[in-house]
This record gives C-alpha cells, structure tokens and sequence, in this order.
C-alpha cells in the first residue's frame, strides 16, 4: 500500500535490488526513505505500467475494490462470471 493503492512490491519488480517505494514510477536502494537520495533510486516511468503497477498488473487499485466487470472471491478480483458464461 503506498498513498492509499495496492501496488505491485519493489522488492519484486527489481529482483530485491530497490525494495522500498518512493512513488509510484521509482523505488529506492536504502532500508529508511530518509536514506533514498537520486542516486540510489531507480526510475521506470509509465501509467500502468513500469513500476506503475499494481500486485497482478494493470493499474494500481484502492484496496478491497474490483474493477466494474470484475467481482471479488476470497480477497481476489476475478471477471464476472456472467461475462465468461455469457448470461
């Protein structure tokens, strides 16, 4: 959770080399956010995508909210399943 959305951890995005977010297209090399200066961060800029994402891709969410055609099964966003059955 970084400014109220579900975002895709660093730690992943960068294989544990820049753990800690700083926002949502850079995350830093330090333990602390008052150890992350320009030049231990990594950039990758893009809406939705980059580090601009959220934990199974797309776009970062609110908590506990699904997309419209999406419904949520055990704490997980799954497409309707009226859309995949067609009715």
């Amino acid at each position: 959770l970084f400014q109220q959305l579900c975002y895709m951890k660093c730690s992943i995005l960068t294989n544990g080399t820049f753990k800690l977010r700083t926002s949502a297209w850079s995350c830093c090399q330090a333990d602390t956010i008052n150890s992350c200066f320009f030049s231990n961060q990594k950039l990758n800029v893009g809406m939705c995508s980059g580090f601009d994402v959220g934990g199974t891709g797309g776009c970062p969410r609110t908590p506990g909210k699904c997309l419209d055609n999406e419904e949520m099964f055990l704490g997980e966003c799954y497409e309707k399943c009226s859309i995949l059955t067609n009715g």
